[in-house]
C-alpha cells in the first residue's frame, strides 16, 4: 500500500477546497487504508487512483460531518440532508437532460452559496441572479417580455 499516494490524494484536496469554507480533512489516512487497497488491485493509473480516492475521502468527511450533529437536533439533521439529498438530485436531474453546462457554470456558485451560509449569511438573490445571468448568455430575450 503507498501512503505517499494517500497523502497526495489529501494535499490534491486540500487545494480543491475553498480556504473560506475553513473545512479540514480530519479523516486521517487510516481511513483510506481498505480503499486504496482495493484500487490497488485493478489496474488504473496513479492518477486515476488519486481521483477515485478522492472521491471517497470526499463521500466518507461529508458523512462523517452531517454524523457529527446528527444526535442533537433531528430537525436540523433532516433539514441539511434534504438539503443535500435534493442537491443530488439537481445534479442527477440536470446532468439526465444534458445541461452540463448549466451544472458546470452554477457549480462555484453553489459552492459560494454554500460557504456563505455556513458562515451565517443569507445569499438570497445570488441564485437568481446566476440563472439569469446563464440564461441571458444562451438565449435571447423576448421582445415584450
Amino acid at each position: 500500500m503507498d501512503k505517499l499516494l494517500i497523502e497526495e490524494t489529501i494535499v490534491m484536496l486540500n487545494q480543491k477546497l475553498s480556504p473560506d469554507a475553513a473545512i479540514e480533512i480530519d479523516l486521517g489516512p487510516d481511513c483510506c487504508t481498505e480503499m486504496l487497497q482495493l484500487l490497488e488491485k485493478y489496474e488504473a493509473d496513479r492518477e486515476r487512483i488519486k481521483i477515485l480516492l478522492a472521491c471517497y475521502i470526499l463521500l466518507q468527511l461529508a458523512k462523517k460531518k452531517h454524523c457529527e450533529f446528527s444526535d442533537d437536533n433531528e430537525i436540523l439533521t433532516k433539514q441539511i440532508l434534504d438539503g443535500d439529498y435534493l442537491h443530488s438530485i439537481y445534479y442527477d436531474f440536470a446532468l439526465s437532460h444534458k445541461e452540463t453546462e448549466l451544472v458546470a457554470y452554477l457549480a462555484p456558485i453553489n459552492k459560494q452559496i454554500h460557504i456563505r451560509m455556513a458562515q451565517g449569511e443569507k445569499p438570497d438573490r445570488m441564485l437568481y441572479n446566476c440563472f439569469h445571468q446563464f440564461i441571458s448568455r444562451k438565449h435571447r430575450q423576448v421582445a415584450g417580455l
